[in-house]
């Protein structure tokens, strides 16, 4: 992978983001990097005149996990520390 864009690329790895393509998609259709995505996503590399940063803002999103992971099931209560929580409790 390579970091080196032109002006033209840049502009058009910014239009990308604002149709809400995914990063990783234009990381590979460009060439570059995830990290130089976010980069020019948040102004820090190939910032435009003009333009307001973060194209797409991440902040407040909810995120979805991919998998649902039952953490309660995963992880088994050891005796000790189940009889200080029912004593505890009661």
């Amino acid at each position: 992978m390579t970091n080196k864009l032109n002006r033209e690329q840049a502009e058009e790895v910014c239009i990308e983001l604002r149709e809400g393509t995914p990063r990783e998609k234009i990381a590979k259709e460009f060439g570059i990097s995830g990290a130089l995505v976010q980069q020019i996503n948040s102004g820090k590399s190939y910032r435009i005149y003009g333009m307001r940063y973060p194209i797409v803002s991440t902040v407040g999103k909810e995120r979805t996990p991919k998998i649902e992971y039952p953490i309660e099931d995963s992880y088994p209560v050891r005796p000790k520390l189940k009889n200080a929580l029912e004593s505890f409790d009661g």
